[in-house]
């Protein structure tokens, strides 16, 4: 079903800017659209108490002004700009998502990663910022599976949330 890869840093690999992210966990889950990041980042979330990042999840809420107050109004306004124009969202302000979402009372024990990074680009300026890189999880499932499971997929359009009808 998954994968599982782990790399640990020692407080000497990290820059000093770095330093006041050595108490949190970061948690990656890689996989194929439908696999089942979302899910298994929402089950782990509560038992673990990490906060769960899905950045394209974030986007969708700073356009519809749903962000913590502690979130930085500059770049939420840089986002809806952004997206507004029909742009793309580069791999640097991804990231600076990402920092946000770790100044939240939620991420205090660490966060799990859902899809990110999408790029090797992202990857690339996530350990130049030096951030942490705790446990790595790819899930996997048979081809088949996931066409079923992406089929079924349905989103509210009051609310937003997604659901599934597929009975896999």
């Amino acid at each position: 079903m998954f994968g599982i890869a782990s790399r640990r840093f020692s407080t000497s690999m990290m820059t000093h800017s770095s330093r006041y992210y050595f108490a949190q966990k970061f948690v990656f889950f890689f996989g194929a659209p439908g696999v089942g990041k979302g899910t298994y980042s929402k089950l782990l979330k509560t038992d673990l108490k990490l906060n769960h990042i899905s950045t394209g999840d974030e986007i969708r809420k700073i356009v519809k002004g749903h962000t913590s107050s502690t979130f930085d109004p500059a770049l939420k306004e840089e986002i809806k700009d952004l997206i507004n124009a029909g742009k793309f969202v580069s791999d640097e302000i991804v990231i600076d998502i990402i920092k946000e979402k770790l100044k939240e009372p939620e991420s205090a024990r660490g966060v799990i990663l859902d899809g990110f990074p999408r790029t090797k680009s992202q990857l690339d300026i996530y350990d130049k910022k030096g951030l942490p890189i705790d446990l790595v999880v790819n899930l996997e499932l048979h081809r088949s599976i996931i066409f079923e499971k992406l089929k079924g997929r349905r989103i509210c359009h009051n609310c937003g949330t997604s659901y599934n009808v597929s009975n896999i």
